[in-house]
């Protein structure tokens, strides 16, 4: 049980956080290129069909999800993951400090959240917190807050946040390395280390590096991990699941997509309504049946997107409650 005083202070925390976390959003929306998969890196270009935040509170979707089985190939690979999940794969990505209700999305199938920090939120019950260091510049924050993860009932640890992109984290591997084993290696054995989460960019440009290879040479640098993240935004959920495919084949360990939406990078045309429903059904559907998916976050649970097509907002405008697309995660994810 946390004193009063601790309570206070992480509420301090998480609410500033958020104010922070919306200031990195946007920074990141106007920096990065495209995550597409056919090397186009075309800065995003804001056609976004969602303007509004009462239009992402779609009528409830009556179909039930499909399997998409043959979106992609099984993989060859008879490799067993190397950790087990917590339990339900669905999470929250939550970066609204105690500023709205995350209490409300605890009666459902949900498992787990991350903050994008080492902080969790002083007043949630029921879901297991994944600490996050998200950067160089959140060190301090994370030297303070790790001797407290056995208080928080910690299992598993999120590496940086997009460490392939210059808006982002922005880390060569080989500083990657660094920073990990010096801030995270430490607890090797003791919880589940999750990698970095690059982001599914294929190729490199000017303002970020593959996001498979940098993983890879962060290996070879001397780093060592127990799952892999990655992060995919795109209007065609057949791409979300080919990329998750290639992320097991090349690594053989379980699997976290701790951001993703239905979202045009490469300065396509954004999703409409249904095709936003259809990326969250045929996606949780698949990933539920993939014994080496071990969990998923959707973005965005929040009450402005940040530059991400409103229509994937999870969180009503007044922040108090789900969307219909919310209230569908909740209960399927």
């Amino acid at each position: 049980m946390h004193s009063k005083l601790l309570l206070t202070a992480l509420a301090l925390f998480s609410t500033a956080y958020a104010g922070d976390f919306s200031a990195r959003r946007r920074h990141h929306v106007a920096n990065r290129d495209g995550h597409d998969h056919h090397g186009h890196h075309d800065q995003w270009n804001g056609n976004n069909s969602g303007s509004s935040s009462s239009s992402s509170q779609a009528t409830s979707q009556t179909a039930s999800a499909t399997s998409t089985t043959s979106a992609t190939a099984t993989s060859s690979s008879t490799a067993s993951p190397t950790t087990t999940s917590t339990g339900e794969k669905g999470g929250l990505a939550w970066p609204n400090g105690d500023a709205n209700d995350i209490n409300a999305w605890v009666n459902g199938k949900l498992g787990w959240y991350y903050t994008w920090s080492p902080s969790p939120v002083s007043s949630v019950n029921g879901l297991e917190f994944y600490p996050q260091l998200w950067g160089q510049k959140q060190v301090s924050d994370w030297q303070q807050e790790k001797s407290k993860f056995s208080q928080y009932n910690v299992s598993h640890i999120l590496g940086f946040n997009e460490p392939n992109e210059s808006g982002q984290a922005n880390l060569s591997p080989s500083d990657g390395a660094s920073l990990w084993n010096q801030e995270i290696a430490e607890f090797k054995g003791q919880y589940t280390l999750i990698s970095p989460a690059c982001t599914s960019r294929t190729g490199d440009s000017g303002s970020g590096t593959d996001g498979i290879k940098w993983l890879q040479e962060f290996q070879s640098n001397g780093a060592s991990f127990d799952a892999v993240a990655v992060h995919i935004y795109e209007s065609d959920y057949n791409k979300v699941i080919e990329y998750l495919q290639k992320v097991y084949d090349t690594f053989q360990l379980p699997v976290y997509l701790t951001e993703y939406a239905c979202q045009d990078y490469s300065g396509g045309s954004q999703c409409s309504e249904s095709q936003v429903w259809e990326m969250m059904q045929q996606t949780t559907s698949w990933m539920d049946q993939q014994d080496w998916m071990h969990g998923y976050a959707w973005f965005g649970a929040m009450t402005e997107m940040q530059g991400v097509n409103q229509l994937n907002q999870l969180l009503s405008s007044d922040g108090t409650s789900p969307t219909s697309l919310g209230s569908y995660y909740l209960q399927s994810a």
